[in-house]
Parts: structure tokens; sequence; C-alpha cells
């Protein structure tokens, strides 16, 4: 018998952010008759730290996110590239070595992983983002050349979308081998998901999920619901997450009026028979690499309204898909309204979303990834 290859991923945390849940679901679905795998993270903090498989070896670098661990970091950025704490916590933690390397997630993630690259045979990391129109990671880095090397010492860089891919190129001008592997969405196992609650809705619901953070730009639903409000529509807004703009939204809620025709559910461990239940699924971000949610909905048969990013454009098919917008809220409004009038258009891209997110079923995605590993 072949012994199994040893498989390394690295991530920050398991908060409840997209790609951290896209790696459990990954991990929940690994072949570990061939592969025997280990998860670093900085510290065991957030909502799918129970949710890891009882095959993956958890290793973490810091107990909690508390002073030594904030300082390592900053210590790093702060003496442009200086790793001293970082690397010696990380060979207490790193003894053996790995068939691959995985840094999951852009910044943090890759940081670490560049102090371990020696660690592995191969190097690969994950971009989820579109790192032209939402560069995050920066304030990982002490500046964009450190950030450059850490991306140029890996063997292979993988993009959930084909656009994000693209746009790498803008910010960095690499000679590594890039590919693009859409994320998992389990449709079926989704549909279970659905059936565990009960949902009934009033009137007529749309549903945005999503971290609570600039770049979702929540604060856009808010000015739509105000004109829905102002139209006398008989509709309501729902919004499924946590996040740190949590008090900002609801103050601005207060202010516009609109309290009445919006719900903050917070954070659902199970958001699907909600998204189920509704009529419309929206997307105001401002930028995405491959927007999880709006792929849900799709595979749940809920039509899409979403503003133009890297990922939402390529999941919607370029607008066959679902309604793409521009980023104001008029434009948002419009799209929305579309299908709030016409219910004939909504089961039409309805239709189309639930036969385009064939595209992203598990089998595929997981063949994919164990290619990379061959």
């Amino acid at each position: 018998m072949m012994p199994k290859k040893e498989i390394l991923f690295i991530i920050e945390n398991l908060r409840g952010g997209g790609a951290e849940k896209v790696l459990l679901d990954l991990l929940r679905r690994f072949d570990y008759s061939l592969y025997h795998v280990s998860l670093l993270i900085a510290y065991p903090d957030g909502v799918y730290k129970n949710d890891i498989p009882k095959e993956v070896e958890l290793i973490s670098l810091y107990k909690r996110n508390h002073t030594f661990c904030r300082k390592a970091f900053r210590y790093y950025k702060r003496y442009n590239g200086f790793s001293f704490l970082l690397k010696y916590q990380l060979r207490k933690r790193i003894n053996g070595s790995y068939d691959i390397v995985i840094s999951f997630l852009e910044g943090r993630a890759l940081l670490l992983h560049s102090l371990i690259k020696d660690k592995g045979a191969v190097n690969i990391t994950w971009v989820h983002c579109d790192l032209s129109t939402y560069h995050w990671t920066a304030a990982a880095f002490p500046n964009l050349s450190a950030e450059k090397r850490c991306y140029s010492g890996m063997d292979k860089i993988v993009f959930v979308s084909y656009q994000a891919m693209a746009n790498f190129s803008k910010v960095f001008d690499l000679s590594v081998p890039v590919t693009c592997i859409y994320n998992i969405i389990d449709t079926e196992y989704i549909k279970v998901l659905a059936e565990k609650e009960e949902v009934s809705y009033s009137c007529f619901t749309v549903t945005s999920i999503g971290t609570l953070n600039r770049v979702k730009a929540f604060d856009k639903l808010l000015y739509v619901a105000k004109r829905f409000s102002n139209a006398e529509y008989p509709i309501r807004f729902q919004i499924i997450g946590e996040g740190d703009y949590e008090r900002q939204l609801k103050k601005l809620c207060n202010e516009l009026g609109v309290q009445n025709m919006v719900s903050f559910l917070g954070f659902k461990d199970n958001p699907y028979p909600y998204l189920k239940k509704s009529d419309v699924y929206v997307s105001t971000s401002l930028s995405e690499g491959f927007s999880l949610a709006i792929g849900e909905a799709m595979g749940l048969g809920v039509p899409v309204v979403a503003t133009r990013t890297a990922g939402s454009v390529e999941l919607l098919d370029d607008g066959r898909c679902g309604i793409l917008t521009e980023h104001d809220d008029e434009a948002v409004y419009r799209g929305i309204k579309l299908l709030v009038d016409d219910e004939k258009l909504r089961r039409k891209y309805a239709e189309k979303a639930t036969a385009r997110s064939g595209n992203f079923a598990v089998d595929k995605v997981m063949q994919q990834i164990y290619q990379l590993f061959d």
C-alpha cells in the first residue's frame, strides 16, 4: 500500500467568513484513505472551530488571539519583514515535512506559509478575493514588495474565479503558474439543511448574507429599502450575518425609518431555510472573488440580483443567470424592482441559476483539487 500523502493547510482562524466555510466543506469531503491532513491556524477562534473533521490534525500557533500573537504579527510588519517571533513559534509547532503545503487564504495565511515553505515539497496558495478592487491584505505586510515576495515563493496560485485571476496581474506581475478552481457548493446537502427548519414569510422577502463589513456594502441595501418604502411596496429585507459594522447599520436603519421592513438576523449556523423561502437574493458587495452566498442561492433556485464584481459576473454568467447592476443605489433598486414586479422573470432566473450551479458541484471541484496534488 502506498503511504498517504502529507497535506498541510494554513488559515488564520475559523471565524464565519466565506473562505473558512469553504475550507471546512473541502475538509469534510477529503479522501482520508489517500491523504493525511493537518490544519495550521494562528489561533483557534471562530464559529467553525468545532466543525473540523476528526481525521484532521489541528495545529494552533497560539492558544488564542492574545497580546503575544498580535505582537508577533506587528513585529513582522513594523520591522519590514523581520519575523523572529513568528518563525520561532512555527518551528516549535511544525516538526516534520509535507508533500504539499497550502495557504488557503491570502493575507496572514500566506505570510505564515512563506515562513515555512521549506517544509513543503510543493507550495500552493489560494486567493479568494479580487485584489485589484479590494486589496485588504495590504494590512498584513510592511509593503507591496514583501507581499509579492511571498507569492513569488509559491509553486502555484489558485484563484476562485477567472476574473479574479486575470485582475491579480494588475497588482502583481509574477511568473508563478496559476489556475482557477471554483468553490465547492454542495447543493444536495444545502437542500437537506434547508428543510431542517420551517420558515414562512407574510410578504415579498429579499435576503442578503455576509459579514457586516465595509466591502459588503449593506448600507446600500438600507437605502434601497427606503426607496421601496417611499413607493409603498409591501416588501421586507433581511440581513444574515454579524460584523464590525452592525451598530452603524442599525443606526442608519433607524435614521432612514426602515426598521419595520429590515431585519438583522445575526449569524446563523444554518441560514438555508431562510434563504430557500426568499423571493430574491441580493448581493451589494463592492468586491467579490467568488460569492459563496450567491452560489448557494443559485443552488436553491432563488433568483439573484448582484452588483458587478469579478465573482458575481462569473457566477451569473455575465447576467444570463441573474441580474447584474452597477453599484449605485438607484441601479440596485431597479434590479430588485424588475423581479418584484415580474413573477415570470423570477421563474426564468431561478431555472437558469439552478442549471448554472452544476458548475460548482462537489465531485467536479474535488477532482480538480486532487489533480493539484499529482
